[in-house]
């Protein structure tokens, strides 16, 4: 589908999925499991003027001046023709720029809703990366939680061959970032690859952000327990008006979530740094994707910079991202640093 570049950007994202392959929709995976890795580039057109964090997905007939739409979707045939085609995006970046920026989506997530979210998170961070969605088996629908944390389960060892194949490739480390239920299935990879003794590829992992960790606080103490070396920087986004965490920690009981908040000193005491975003005004009515959607703390952390360290970059390769006054105001009232030296 050829597309007016007058209207839409076109941000070329990867993918590994463990979903099984469908002819229903146009993005051709479906909500079912699979036991086989498939391989996917898609370019996905992004309107110039939205509002920044706005994810407008496609209709039936999108209309790329203000919809998120698929231009071209292609698939590989082998893990040799996934690493080759990454590598060959890596090599038109400087050296500091290749990485490979992994999102691994939450709950309640379709296909084509994590490839378009990615693409929005790289455009509106300008994270200077090359994406490679992992999307792993999620229902797509709220009555589908039960199903999603078995899929959770079930996506590990995808997960781990997807870092596996990227350590193997020209990316000098991988940015991880998780979402929701994402972040359990995250955490449980990274334990499962610690356990297995593979430090290489734990260390390949240069950063790490959990944005509204839907864990048990006690599960992720033992995970965080488990996982040597941690990642680092190892950072987390959590808020006490997530109503998404709130409804989670009714199913369970009451037991608390770790992106509720409850324990930020005991996360930085483990080395973690905690961003708490429960003051963040903007960024929807549940409070739960305000990392992606809140136009306030995308231009705050782009102008402190914060995008650049979490990728290990040096902001004096890049002067256009010189600090903003807002961004040490940021610091100060929102970011919690560890506190194990």
């Amino acid at each position: 589908m050829a597309v007016d570049t007058d209207v839409a950007d076109i941000e070329r994202v990867f993918v590994a999925t463990v979903r099984a392959p469908t002819r229903r929709n146009e993005m051709r995976f479906s909500a079912e499991r699979d036991d086989r890795l498939h391989f996917v580039d898609i370019e996905v057109s992004v309107p110039k003027e939205r509002k920044v964090g706005k994810l407008v997905g496609p209709s039936d007939a999108p209309d790329p001046a203000k919809q998120f739409g698929a231009v071209r979707i292609e698939s590989f045939d082998s893990d040799a023709a996934f690493v080759a085609a990454v590598d060959k995006e890596m090599l038109k970046r400087p050296p500091q720029e290749r990485v490979a920026f992994v999102f691994v989506h939450g709950y309640n997530t379709k296909f084509g809703e994590a490839v378009y979210r990615h693409a929005q998170l790289r455009r509106d961070y300008n994270v200077r990366a090359v994406p490679v969605t992992y999307s792993w088996p999620s229902a797509g629908k709220l009555e589908g939680y039960l199903y999603d944390r078995d899929s959770v389960q079930y996506a590990r060892d995808g997960l781990i061959k997807t870092l596996k194949l990227l350590q193997r490739s020209k990316a000098r480390s991988t940015f991880l970032v998780a979402h929701s239920m994402g972040t359990l299935l995250t955490m449980e990879t990274l334990r499962q690859v610690s356990i297995s003794g593979d430090k290489p590829l734990l260390r390949s992992v240069g950063a790490l952000v959990l944005a509204a960790p839907d864990i048990d606080n006690d599960v992720f103490k033992e995970q965080v327990g488990k996982i040597d070396p941690l990642p680092e920087p190892f950072v987390m986004f959590v808020s006490s008006k997530d109503q998404a965490l709130r409804a989670s920690q009714f199913i369970r009981r009451g037991t608390p979530r770790v992106g509720e908040g409850k324990e930020i000193a005991t996360w930085q005491s483990l080395g973690i740094t905690v961003v708490d975003l429960s003051g963040v005004k903007d960024g929807g009515l549940t409070r739960h994707g305000v990392y992606a959607s809140s136009p306030t703390l995308i231009r705050i952390i782009q102008d402190e910079g914060l995008n650049l360290a979490m990728l290990g970059q040096d902001r004096s390769d890049y002067p256009e991202a010189e600090a903003a006054d807002t961004g040490t105001r940021f610091a100060e009232n929102v970011v919690h640093f560890p506190t194990n030296d």
